[in-house]
């Protein structure tokens, strides 16, 4: 799967107006404390974007208009990188698991 990001910029929490969070053209900078361990929470909705882009299979999604909803809407799942307290139910399987993002409420 190709995606594309541009311009992506976090919300700064006092207001002060967006800095930085990760920028990605040819890839992301994983350098601890670069923010890259954000991108998929600001892909999926579940962190608020200040400003920015990606592009998956040719369509264009505005990062401050994603909500966790839409990115399910369009076949996205989220597995959070604290899996174990966050992101599953441990006497499931990881199949149960992953299929809890995309079963209707």
């Amino acid at each position: 799967m190709e995606l594309s990001v541009r311009g992506l910029l976090r919300r700064c929490a006092r207001g002060t107006g967006p800095s930085t969070s990760a920028r990605a053209r040819s890839g992301i900078n994983r350098a601890a404390g670069s923010g890259f361990e954000d991108v998929p929470y600001f892909l999926f909705g579940a962190e608020n974007a200040g400003a920015g882009t990606f592009e998956r299979a040719r369509v264009t999604f505005d990062l401050p208009q994603m909500s966790p909803d839409r990115a399910v809407g369009n076949g996205f799942a989220l597995l959070p990188a604290d899996r174990q307290p966050t992101g599953s139910v441990a006497n499931l399987t990881v199949g149960d698991n992953v299929m809890l993002q995309v079963l209707p409420r």
